[in-house]
């Protein structure tokens, strides 16, 4: 299936730094490297809180849409992720003004407004986001914006291994807010830490996510960008995450319509014929 190549030609290769690089005409990987530890300490601070105060907001905000074909939610889920990326534009922007100062500020909007769209996106594939699980899953989606490791060697699939290493915490969290938290209280459940199964994930999460942040919150900064440059990053920061959702969610979609071993077995054939 076509959809599932496209999955794989974007999830096994999800590296936000090289888009930005591309974006900006210019490497910014050494530059990463060598970020002060106050930067490093405003982006890991912003990246935890973003993470913490998003998921509540995106998830009870949210009205479900009626059920659609598969077919009918691969064009509706590529609009939702047009309309939120533009939303985004203009945080970008302030992001890109003020440099890394704004950054506390910015990025939870920013991150609001994504894991808005990742569940609208979500919701689009008839994904149940009453279930604890799914929100679980929706947060999980900030975690696929990092490079492959070093220690990858291209045989396996990283994003299958990413969903195998995060199954457990994903459920282990699913069940403390299902057991604890009131219907649409996620955000405030992640907020209080109150468990160490949803602080675990945050935790995992939150590492992964912290590399992107990093990459966006420096190439905002660079003397070069300014605010317009700002906001064109943060709107391929919002629309890569929107993509990952869109392949992420389709693929367990097909999971659930055809069995998650075959869509697996098709999803590392496309992964295999990738150059």
């Amino acid at each position: 299936m076509r959809f599932i190549e496209g999955a794989a030609a974007f999830l096994e290769k999800p590296s936000f730094v090289m888009r930005t690089s591309n974006l900006l005409g210019k490497p910014i990987e050494m530059a990463l490297e060598r970020l002060p530890e106050k930067a490093q300490s405003t982006i890991q601070l912003a990246t935890r809180s973003a993470l913490e105060k998003a998921l509540g907001i995106a998830i009870s905000s949210l009205e479900r849409s009626a059920p659609s074909t598969f077919a009918n939610a691969l064009v509706r889920t590529r609009l939702l992720k047009w309309g939120h990326t533009g939303a985004t534009t203009l945080t970008g922007a302030i992001g890109g003004f003020f440099g890394l100062a704004a950054l506390p500020v910015e990025l939870p909007i920013t991150t609001a407004v994504i894991l808005r769209s990742i569940a609208s996106i979500a919701d689009e594939y008839g994904i149940d986001l009453s279930d604890p699980r799914m929100q679980m899953e929706c947060l999980y989606i900030f975690s696929l914006g990092s490079p492959k490791s070093s220690a990858d060697d291209g045989t396996e699939s990283a994003y299958l291994a990413s969903r195998a290493a995060f199954a457990k915490l994903i459920s282990d969290a699913a069940a403390y807010l299902a057991t604890h938290a009131a219907a649409g209280a996620g955000g405030r459940a992640l907020e209080a830490g109150s468990s160490p199964a949803i602080l675990r994930l945050l935790t995992r999460i939150a590492a992964q996510f912290e590399i992107v942040v990093s990459e966006k919150a420096l190439a905002e900064a660079l003397p070069v960008v300014g605010a317009l440059g700002g906001g064109a990053i943060n709107a391929l920061f919002t629309d890569y995450f929107g993509e990952a959702a869109r392949c992420h969610f389709g693929l367990l979609a097909l999971e659930k319509s055809h069995g998650g071993a075959a869509i697996h077995r098709e999803y590392k054939k496309a992964k295999a014929q990738l150059a």
